[in-house]
């Protein structure tokens, strides 16, 4: 474990990252899909990579930064397919699998192999 105060340090360095490429992020994949979302937050979730309230704000975990991007994307249209489908139905995992061009059972796999915390 690292100590607190590099630990802090880290952590203020990717939510830097994280607002200076998560809100573009997301607006080129809302705008590609068409998927809607009202706002979007970063936080220092470690427990989830993100999430979709039921007012459509989605919030993503700043650790997301440490995910090759292709990942990145992945958790974003997931999230986004949430403003639509507000569970994970076979409906919402249609949505995914069509959006992510058939790959959503690949990336789900490969996003699992990496550790939020």
């Amino acid at each position: 474990p690292l100590p607190p105060e590099e630990e802090l340090r880290q952590r203020e360095e990717l939510r830097r990252a994280a607002k200076e490429d998560l809100p573009a992020r997301i607006a080129r994949i809302a705008a590609a899909t068409g998927l809607r979302y009202e706002r979007m937050t970063v936080r220092a979730a470690r427990t989830k990579w993100g999430s979709c309230s039921g007012r459509n704000t989605i919030s993503l975990s700043l650790y997301l930064m440490t995910l090759p991007e292709h990942l990145r994307d992945y958790v974003i249209l997931h999230e986004l397919c949430h403003t639509v489908h507000h569970d994970h139905s076979p409906r919402f995992h249609a949505l995914v699998d069509r959006l992510t061009g058939g790959r959503e059972r690949e990336l789900a796999a490969e996003l699992r192999r990496y550790s939020i915390r």
